[in-house]
């Protein structure tokens, strides 16, 4: 019988890749930066390098824009990644999903309902983060009423929801304006 991989030997693994993952992505670009100039503009920042290789617009594409980002989706990966387990572990699924409970369907429905009330990019993000979080609140509501087991309950209430704000936004989008509204909705070109 083979012995299954502990989970500190499984991160030990990923680290490394992660890293170099991260380091191709920041290099990777329109604008190429080498191994060689991220490693030495990454500690020009710590220590001290006496004539610098790079150029300045290397500088400054690298820590304002490359390495902000590239860092800013490794913590959205890992956020996704611990809600993603949390629903597992909820659910004793593998196959739990945010949209389970209607998460998913609530924050469309929130997004759809700000861009047809012509709010702006902030309070769109606002409307569906607050929405979203409506929905989970309706599901858990719901789904604390049920008999019988909890979890069925819950996903059994989250199906239902998700069909709710799904029809809401359905409707959203037949009476948004077709030039203006419907293309931001559908496209999500608010967010430009």
């Amino acid at each position: 019988m083979k012995k299954k991989p502990s989970a500190a030997s499984i991160l030990w693994i990923m680290l490394p890749i992660l890293l170099l993952s991260m380091a191709l992505s920041v290099c990777i670009g329109r604008y190429p930066i080498g191994l060689k100039e991220l490693f030495g503009i990454l500690w020009s920042k710590i220590g001290s390098i006496e004539a610098p290789f790079w150029t300045p617009v290397q500088e400054a594409l690298l820590l304002e824009h490359r390495l902000p980002r590239v860092l800013l989706a490794v913590m959205v990966g890992c956020s996704l990644s611990a809600a993603g387990a949390s629903y597992q572990g909820v659910f004793q699924n593998p196959m739990a999903a945010p949209d389970l409970l209607g998460a998913s369907g609530g924050a469309a429905f929130g997004a759809a309902l700000a861009i047809l009330l012509g709010m702006g990019p902030q309070m769109t993000i606002v409307f569906a983060f607050v929405s979203s979080l409506l929905t989970v609140a309706v599901v858990i509501l719901i789904g604390s009423r049920t008999r019988g087991k909890r979890v069925v309950g819950l996903i059994l209430a989250g199906i239902m929801v998700s069909s709710l704000v799904s029809s809401g936004t359905s409707f959203i989008k037949m009476v948004a304006d077709p030039e203006d509204q419907l293309p931001a909705i559908t496209s999500g070109s608010w967010a430009a």
